[in-house]
Order: C-alpha cells, then sequence, then structure tokens
C-alpha cells in the first residue's frame, strides 16, 4: 500500500516497487505467449516507424518484452 502525505509528497513502499521487465517465476504459459507475441509486434512497429525516436522507443519495448520472457523461464 502507498501512503501519500499532502503536506510533504512523501509515499510509503509498503512492498517492493514494481518491475515490469521482472516477472515473478513460473508465469504462465499465457503471459509468455502473450510476451512473445507483444515483442514481434514492437519489432514490427519499429520497422515501420517513420520516426527515429518512435523507433527506438519500439525497439526498447521489444527488449523489455524479452527480458520478461528470459525472466519467466520462456526460452
Amino acid at each position: 500500500m502507498n501512503v501519500d502525505d499532502d503536506a510533504g509528497g512523501f509515499i510509503i513502499f509498503r512492498a517492493g516497487p514494481f518491475r515490469a521487465d521482472e516477472p515473478e517465476p513460473g508465469a504462465s504459459a499465457e503471459w509468455i505467449e502473450h510476451c512473445r507475441s507483444r515483442e514481434f509486434a514492437e519489432r514490427a512497429a519499429a520497422k515501420r516507424a517513420t520516426c527515429s525516436e518512435a523507433r527506438k522507443i519500439h525497439q526498447q519495448l521489444a527488449q523489455a518484452y524479452a527480458r520478461m520472457i528470459r525472466g519467466a523461464g520462456g526460452e
């Protein structure tokens, strides 16, 4: 649970921060397949992008999905 103090803006984390690129071990086969699908979609979007910034972001997203797959034991 996070608590926001209106006076100072402090946030207290009761649990560790969420890391999208570090899934819990033993992820389901459906989750791994979803990540693979998203990785391929982001790589295709990077190839189609006409703007270098968009291409860079799509490549970064594809790399993040690849890390999630490796972290879940999918490769």
